[in-house]
């Protein structure tokens, strides 16, 4: 043999054996992978069939809601309907709560003076020394404390 052929015999064998140990390892992936993507492709296979069946209800949805949009619009107004009539009740609400507010104590000092200026006109009827009168003067002032 000659030297070159030597070379390339030497060069051959380092190949094979740096390649062997790659060659061997790059099957046992490949193995892996294979036996990964098959027990995989059963589960996407499920997968894809529950998005495709997923897609299906949706679009069976997105008619239905198509055909009533506008029984969806008619319930959107009367909702909006109801929300005005309730903001405008609110409204009315706080007014009428305002004015009571304000009337009340007024009212009330009416009354009190009513009550007290029958309590006076009784006095003087009772200074007059007429009894006839002040029975009936005091029937009047129960009649008035009773209606307030």
């Amino acid at each position: 043999m000659v030297g070159w052929e030597t070379v390339l015999v030497v060069l051959a064998a380092l190949f094979v054996g740096a390649m062997l140990p790659v060659l061997l390892q790059l099957y046992v992936t490949l193995a892996s992978v294979r036996k990964e993507l098959r027990k995989s492709s059963k589960h996407a296979t499920r997968v894809f069939d529950e998005a495709h069946e997923t897609l299906v209800q949706a679009s069976a949805l997105v008619k239905h809601i198509s055909s009533h949009k506008e029984d969806f619009s008619q319930l959107a107004h009367s909702v909006n309907e109801v929300t005005r009539m309730v903001n405008q009740l609110k409204s009315t609400i706080t007014i009428a709560s305002a004015a009571g507010a304000a009337i009340g104590p007024a009212v009330q000092a009416f009354v009190k003076s009513m009550h007290d200026c029958s309590a006076e006109q009784c006095e003087e009827q009772s200074s007059d020394g007429d009894s006839e009168k002040k029975g009936e003067h005091h029937e009047q002032l129960r009649e008035t404390s009773v209606r307030c």
